[in-house]
């Protein structure tokens, strides 16, 4: 028994309309993971951008306090 052509056609037709969605769908939950990728490894060079300026001046204080404890030994070496 041979189904009418008709019917073959809608289902190619649904089943291409559904495969199309399908595809929109996955193209786009691909764009929005890349989007996420792309906001995630900003913020991680935002994080490390704020941490190196904190280190560097963590350092120049460390620096300053070191040249201060000299200047303090210096003047306890010196006879009263």
């Amino acid at each position: 028994m041979a189904v009418p052509q008709e019917g073959n056609e809608t289902t190619r037709m649904a089943l291409a309309l559904l495969a199309g969605g399908a595809s929109v769908w996955v193209a786009e939950r691909l764009l929005r993971i890349h989007r996420q990728r792309l906001n995630a490894l900003a913020e991680y060079d935002r994080m490390r951008e704020r941490a190196d300026e904190r280190g560097n001046a963590l350092r120049a204080e460390l620096n300053q306090v070191n040249r201060r404890v000299t200047e303090i030994q210096r003047l306890l070496e010196q006879p009263v």
